[in-house]
């Protein structure tokens, strides 16, 4: 099975020996990219799209080394306000305008908040013919950048049996965080419903990134507007920081919450 999105070319197969499946990025198994990649350069990682009534938002992750930056550009269609940030110090906005005017883009963005790096310059544009943001890091557009998949491709990635993971009021248990089995687990218990309700407690994983990709993952199951409840209780053990973006994700999709 291939396909090709966004200038990478995905490949998924079966191997007989292990009866497990293998995915490639172009031509690469994927938890090897890491290995193949220079450690002092921008990199791009995940981009995520969602709309809602309101506003129209995309995320743009990146990775430096080991350190993670998420660039966020959001346009609200009520008081046209469109704005491109990275946390919280570094952001520039324009009110007033549609996506469509012509005066609103190119618009640019300093962001100096990473040591060993000079400053990025991040532009973002707007495609009228594909309705959506486009970024570029330093003149290189997101999706030419070379691909990353995590900052601790070949770190421990245990939950611990204390965490209780709850999805539409049942329960998702895992010792190991994989992706896809996190989404099998959750079909065959959701059988493909949207989640509506998320329960999160005693959080006990043993780095941020399993607990950051969790939440993504998580947020993937959630239609627009889709999560009614929210709950997270308690952090017992976290070997990191928890990322603002995965949160983001959810926070875009609880208009009624």
């Amino acid at each position: 099975m291939e396909r090709v999105e966004d200038y990478k070319r995905y490949e998924l197969k079966w191997n007989l020996e292990t009866d497990k499946p293998i995915t490639t990025i172009n031509s690469i198994i994927s938890h090897h990219l890491d290995r193949y990649l220079p450690s002092k350069e921008v990199r791009q990682s995940k981009a995520k799209e969602t709309r809602n009534r309101r506003t129209y938002s995309f995320f743009f992750v990146m990775f430096f080394g080991n350190q993670c930056v998420v660039a966020l550009a959001t346009h609200d269609f009520n008081t046209r306000r469109t704005e491109l940030s990275v946390g919280r110090k570094h952001k520039t906005f324009v009110k007033g305008m549609r996506l469509t005017d012509e005066q609103l883009f190119p618009m640019p963005l300093t962001y100096d908040g990473l040591e060993d790096t000079a400053p990025w310059k991040l532009i973002l544009n707007y495609d009228k013919g594909a309705k959506k943001f486009k970024l570029s890091v330093d003149g290189i557009d997101f999706f030419k950048l070379a691909f990353q998949g995590s900052a601790e491709a070949d770190g421990p990635s245990f939950i611990s049996g204390n965490f209780i993971i709850r999805l539409n009021g049942n329960r998702i248990e895992m010792d190991q965080w994989s992706p896809i089995d996190f989404h099998l687990i959750n079909n065959d218990l959701n059988t493909r419903n949207p989640t509506t309700k998320v329960n999160l407690s005693d959080i006990d994983v043993s780095s941020a990134e399993v607990f950051n990709q969790l939440v993504y993952e998580i947020a993937e199951t959630v239609a627009e507007d889709g999560l009614t409840e929210l709950t997270l209780d308690t952090i017992d053990d976290f070997n990191g920081t928890i990322e603002p973006w995965p949160m983001t994700l959810l926070e875009h999709k609880s208009a009624n919450l």
